[in-house]
């Protein structure tokens, strides 16, 4: 029992036996007379006993635990006292304290419940300050708690809420509902920190600040939002050093410029901050990752995966290190009407440096580039896949200025397929270098346009205009051509030497196609055939847009002939065999024809000339003549003529050699003339002379003796 309560019972007990005697006495020896009573106005007329000014204290085994200083009391029958203006002194540990002050305090009978009413006011010795109407202390929880509207202050920190608990024991401020705080700034003329949330908790003694039911925080333009959040503080409880973000996590307004990172989202954000407690250092993000980067332009550009950590420069905004893993899709806007870009891998790597952002990257697994190019029709789509991909951009991402891919690289823009061990995009003029040999399959880089495939050691390709550079260990193959009428805008025309329904294979040194004006070059030992025709030389020339082809140096050529057997009328396959230093053929005209050193073995014999030329049927690859010209010989079988002008005709197996004058030998016989005709498989010659040739046969029993004729 509290000591003035115990003083005032023994006054009333004093009071009431001296009354009663009093009472008795007069009673006996006086007349009964009517005395005036003042009349008292009660504060409260249930209360049992009524006070003025004193405190009330509570002790423990430890000492004095509260000690409440009043203007007046009210005293009731279950043991609760109401205190007027009441201040109450509560012990913390480490020496801490703090106080209430209302214009009314009721203490609980066991006196471990107060609870403070009206314009209460909420002190501690480490600046903490509140104002609420109502709070309440529980002395077994060491526990403050405000139902209602509350504000507060505390070092650079203040705030407001419905509802309060305050942990004395543990130093721990809750705000229960509609949390709202401003966190001041040194530097003048900077905003402060506004942040809101259903719910939030500050620890002073273990330096963090916790946000639940939705958490929002906006300094200047930068505003971050998510479900849950987790501030750690500096020693001082002065300023942010990291902010832990869970659940539907945005962070927007960072920064503008180059390079800048303007914001991120994810699930899951956590941001660490410099010393100054606004500068953003670095944040990692976890689960359905984005974020977004300024440029030079007003598109930005956009990472996604599934885990991002960015690193960034002392200024607060420009990214200067990036790494994202899991699903990882960088999307590049396209710059001043070039084409956009979405790169998808496994990971990614970035660098850059101060002042220019990220200027590097580097992708990982399962790596897939895809351009996509306006054009007049529309759109045109580039893709290639590798295992590994290393990009060089302009500052912060921007325009790609070149492309390293490795590992089974897959080269796609229709009708252009590629395929290399390596790849090195030239971004800027439209090409791509492939080299290496994949060590698996022995295969080498490959390049086709659907019309021909190209195999070499090292390939380059240049889309606009489909040429393709090929070199070492070239082979290529010719698919063959469409139908008629189904060639389309490539327009391609085969030879007339070749088939039109077989494939075209060649080798050579190197390999420059232009797929626009569908001409293919082959030089170093160049090789061409199909079947059993063939044609080999330094340099073969092949226009699938004329069917013209030619070929230069050491020119060996097999050409396969339809001809029709004169006794049989069976149609066979004969070789003509060519040497020459030059070769070209006519498609219009169906004819190839050798120059310099021509040697031509075929259905017309063994012949040699200055230039030889064979004419084909239009139906096909029918022998329809041979002319040769300048220093002609022919050897058929035991015949040798000579002369300046030749012509075989296979229809009827005849031929005419025109010369000044031409000789023939033949079975030990020689024969002069302007001009000979004769037949391949008869003995007869037509000797055809005028008045300024003789014509005349030499011969008789033994070689060389001369017999006019």
């Amino acid at each position: 029992m509290i000591r003035w309560q115990q003083g005032l019972r023994t006054v009333i007990a004093v009071f009431g036996v001296g009354f009663a005697i009093l009472l008795v006495y007069t009673m006996r020896g006086a007349k009964p007379a009517v005395v005036p009573v003042a009349s008292v106005a009660r504060l409260d007329p249930t209360a049992n006993v009524e006070g003025r000014r004193g405190e009330v204290r509570k002790f423990d085994l430890k000492g004095e635990r509260y000690r409440i200083e009043f203007e007046r009391s009210l005293a009731y029958a279950d043991g609760r006292q109401k205190l007027g203006d009441a201040k109450a002194y509560f012990e913390q540990h480490a020496n801490r304290s703090f106080t209430l002050t209302g214009k009314e305090a009721e203490v609980g009978a066991n006196q471990e419940h107060v609870v403070m009413r009206g314009a209460v006011v909420l002190t501690s010795s480490d600046g903490l300050a509140a104002r609420t109407e109502e709070a309440s202390y529980s002395q077994a929880e060491g526990v403050v708690r405000a139902p209602a509207a509350f504000a507060f202050t505390r070092d650079r920190v203040s705030g407001r809420s419905i509802g309060m608990t305050y942990d004395k024991n543990r130093d721990v401020l809750w705000l229960l509902d509609q949390a709202n705080l401003k966190m001041g700034r040194p530097a003048p003329n900077e905003p402060p920190i506004d942040i809101a949330a259903g719910g939030a908790g500050m620890a002073r003694a273990d330096h963090y600040m916790r946000f639940e039911r939705g958490f929002t925080m906006v300094t200047g333009a930068r505003t971050l939002e998510s479900d849950v959040a987790t501030a750690y503080l500096t020693d001082d409880n002065a300023y942010v050093k990291s902010l832990e973000m869970r659940g539907h996590s945005r962070v927007t307004g960072l920064g503008e410029g180059t390079g800048a990172l303007r914001g991120m989202q994810a699930e899951d954000i956590n941001l660490e901050f410099a010393e100054d407690g606004k500068t953003l250092l670095g944040a990692t993000l976890a689960r359905s990752a984005s974020i977004e980067l300024s440029g030079s332009e007003s598109a930005g550009r956009r990472i996604r995966a599934n885990w991002i950590e960015v690193g960034l420069d002392a200024d607060g905004k420009t990214v200067t290190g990036l790494s994202a893993r899991d699903n990882m899709e960088l999307i590049l806007p396209g710059v001043n009407d070039g084409p956009s870009r979405v790169i998808t891998s496994g990971s990614l790597v970035a660098g850059g440096t101060a002042g220019k952002g990220l200027t590097t990257a580097r992708f990982l697994d399962h790596v897939e580039y895809r351009e996509n190019r306006p054009t007049s029709a529309g759109s045109s789509s580039r893709v290639v896949k590798a295992r590994l991909l290393d990009l060089t951009t302009q500052p912060g991402l921007g325009d790609v200025d070149d492309a390293r891919f490795s590992g089974a690289v897959r080269f796609e823009e229709d009708p252009l397929r590629a395929a290399a061990l390596n790849a090195h995009y030239f971004v800027k003029r439209g090409a791509v270098a492939l080299d290496g040999i994949d060590e698996t399959t022995g295969q080498k880089p490959r390049v086709s346009d659907g019309q021909v495939t190209v195999d070499g050691q090292q390939i380059e390709m240049t889309m606009e205009g489909r040429k393709i550079l090929a070199e070492g260990d070239v082979r290529t193959v010719m698919q063959p051509a469409p139908p008629q009428g189904k060639s389309g805008k490539d327009g391609v025309h085969r030879a007339g030497l070749l088939k039109q329904d077989q494939p075209v294979y060649a080798t050579a040194g190197t390999m420059a196609y232009d797929g626009a004006a569908r001409m293919a070059v082959y030089t170093k030992d160049a090789r061409l055939w199909q079947g059993d025709t063939a044609i080999q030389g330094d340099s073969i020339a092949v226009d699938d847009a004329t069917g013209n082809l030619t070929a230069n140096g050491a020119v060996r050529s097999t050409l396969m002939l339809d001809q029709r057997d004169q006794k049989t009328k069976k149609t066979e396959r004969v070789p003509a065999i060519a040497r020459a230093e030059h070769m070209v053929y006519d498609d219009a005209s169906r004819r190839a024809t050798y120059t310099t050193d021509a040697h031509v073995s075929g259905p017309q014999g063994d012949l040699r000339a200055a230039k030889v030329e064979y004419y084909l049927k239009a139906s096909g690859n029918e022998l329809d003549r041979v002319e040769a010209e300048t220093l002609v010989q022919l050897q058929d079988k035991a015949r040798l003529a000579t002369g300046d002008r030749f012509t075989y005709f296979p229809a009827d197996e005849r031929y005419l050699m025109v010369g000044s004058p031409v000789k023939m030998v033949a079975d030990c016989r020689e024969t002069l003339g302007k001009s000979l005709t004769f037949y391949k498989s008869v003995d007869t010659i037509i000797v055809d002379g005028n008045e300024d040739t003789r014509s005349q046969t030499k011969g008789g029993a033994k070689c060389g003796e001369a017999r006019q004729d």
